[in-house]
């Protein structure tokens, strides 16, 4: 992989990134990246002490950049004692840093020693909370300031204030942003409400224990197949080529997490894994868990809880997940960033009744007859959450004559699912954390043959585990798709076929370009990558009945994962 350093000054940055891929330059899809979370002020009401012509207090929220009072890009008030400039956020945010970007025609010095305050819906002025300090340095023109509120402060309502100096004091701004945060230390990015650092000095699994113990936290534990992703994810974004230690260990014979919780339901082990001689287990960097002796050293991550609660900021709590309507009308995709720019969140997965359930009254309470976006995508032609979780192998609840077509989801009043265009515009509900401990594993199983799509599953002969033998003369074809970007990872988890029965995997299209043909017996550990995001398999008994059969696991994975 070619990397280049560079340095930009951007809130966000969309473009490729090249891989050397068997000595070809390949370029990725278009990829973007948002270089902070929401600006939670834009758009919401403004007001100010007073007005200065039509330099209105709506202009400082508008999303534009412009620094001229003149040309009405900034808000300005008249002289006066003290004047101030305020937001209402319409909700309680925790609030965490606000940027303030002076005007830049004239008198930036006069934006000298603001302060920024935080208060609730019923709170005094008097009684409100003061965001980091006094800026009491000369403002330039046109300068971006940002104000550190060093915790989160929990608040509806923002103030951008000068002192009472005299009454000739005007107050201008051009924009203010403000930006919410859980809380999280310096070096940590939140995921799922919980905050993760990669740690890249190698060190004994105790020891890196130690190390997160330091920060109030522990070895980071990915018990759920977003949490998984996203650690692997971050991990290859420090480096391709480590493994790092996470807070799963074998004591007394079992597997367990750092907080002494057993390993449930989801499990991330590779092929083989574990072995019975290690106690301690990396994430390696194709999603897959591998167990190594305790002593040995490697990279790791470390997790901490966030600082902020978040039922103190809207969000409704169900099991351990927390659930919030948002009555913006927004397109799928602009609600998937929404919800991930707060906290690391995801739309909403009611993948169970009950979760369902207490969607609709979450959604209900904000608006009773609205539809509501939830993580729910057709990709490829198959359902999948937003996670890469089949959606076959959970709940529904398609409304009468749905699914109707390719698009996104939305429920009803009525608390049922419909499907709609992805560009359309709906109110969204956004999932933070997880409902349970456990994440029961899906297997997606397909008769004979048939289409695959998301980030993972498993494709088995037909009667695979139930002891049936496969007819004779029987062929099926399977088509599996991955996200575009990947290549599919197989990994035979068990085969056991006749001399004639045999299993081939191709790129692109059947009968091209031909990747491996697995017959009679193969090693359960073997592992076979594709060169594409779309793979082929063609399986034939050949005349032949099979009393066992076989059962491959499909992953996704980047290109540099090989």
């Amino acid at each position: 992989m070619f990397v280049k350093s560079d340095h930009f000054n951007a809130d966000e940055i969309t473009g490729s990134f090249f891989i050397r891929y068997h000595g070809v330059w390949r370029a990725s899809p278009n990829v973007h990246v948002s270089c902070t979370v929401e600006n939670v002020a834009r758009g919401k009401p403004a007001s100010q002490s007073s007005t200065d012509g039509s330099n209105n207090a709506d202009l400082a929220v508008d999303g534009e950049k412009g620094t001229s009072v003149p040309e009405g890009q900034c808000t300005l008030t008249n002289a006066e004692t003290g004047p101030w400039w305020q937001v209402d956020l319409g909700r309680d945010w925790p609030v965490s840093t606000v940027r303030v970007l002076n005007r830049g025609d004239c008198c930036g010095r006069l934006l000298q020693n603001f302060e920024v305050r935080i208060k609730g819906e019923w709170q005094s002025w008097e009684s409100s909370e003061i965001c980091g300090t006094p800026y009491d340095q000369k403002p330039a023109n046109g300068q971006s300031i940002t104000v550190d509120c060093r915790r989160p402060i929990v608040g509806r309502h923002v103030r951008i204030q000068l002192p009472e100096r005299s009454d000739t004091d005007v107050l201008s701004v051009c924009e203010v942003e403000v930006f919410p945060g859980l809380g999280c230390p310096a070096g940590y990015v939140v995921h799922g409400g919980i905050c993760y650092k990669p740690n890249e000095t190698p060190m004994t699994h105790a020891d890196a224990q130690a190390t997160c113990q330091e920060d109030g936290g522990t070895l980071a534990m990915p018990r759920h197949r977003h949490t998984n992703q996203f650690l692997t994810d971050t991990a290859i974004r420090e480096d391709t080529q480590s493994d790092y230690w996470i807070g799963l260990s074998n004591q007394n014979e079992s597997w367990a997490w750092r907080d002494g919780n057993l390993l449930c339901g989801f499990r991330g082990w590779g092929a083989g894994m574990p072995s019975t001689s290690n106690s301690c287990a990396v994430l390696r960097l194709d999603g897959n868990w591998k167990d190594e002796p305790c002593e040995a050293t490697a990279k790791f991550f470390c997790q901490v809880q966030t600082a902020v609660d978040l039922a103190t900021v809207g969000y409704q709590p169900y099991g351990g997940a927390f659930l919030s309507a948002f009555l913006i009308e927004t397109t799928f995709e602009e609600a998937k960033v929404a919800c991930d720019q707060f906290g690391g969140g995801r739309l909403a997965q009611p993948t169970t009744k009950e979760f369902n359930d207490r969607l609709m009254s979450v959604a209900g309470e904000a608006s009773a007859d609205g539809s509501f976006w939830i993580g729910l995508k057709m990709y490829e032609d198959f359902w999948s959450w937003s996670d890469g979780t089949p959606s076959e192998t959970s709940y529904s609840s398609w409304a009468p004559g749905e699914p109707s077509g390719e698009g996104c989801v939305t429920t009803t009043p009525a608390g049922e699912w419909s499907v709609k265009d992805c560009d359309e515009t709906a109110f969204y509900v956004c999932q933070i954390g997880d409902e349970s401990l456990c994440e029961m594993e899906p297997h997606t199983t397909v008769r004979c043959g048939g289409k695959v799509s998301g980030s993972f599953g498993h494709i088995s002969s037909p009667g695979y585990g139930q002891h049936l033998n496969i007819p004779a003369d029987l062929d099926c074809e399977w088509k599996i798709t991955v996200p575009t970007g990947m290549v599919i990872k197989f990994t035979v988890e068990d085969f056991q076929m006749g001399p004639n029965g045999f299993l081939e995997i191709f790129d692109f299209c059947p009968y091209g370009r031909s990747v491996k043909i697995l017959s009679g017996s193969v090693e359960s550990s073997l592992d076979i990558t594709n060169n594409a995001h779309e793979a082929f398999l063609e399986f034939s008994s050949n005349g032949l009945q099979i009393t066992h059969g076989f059962n491959i696991s499909y992953r996704g994975i980047y290109y540099f994962h090989q």
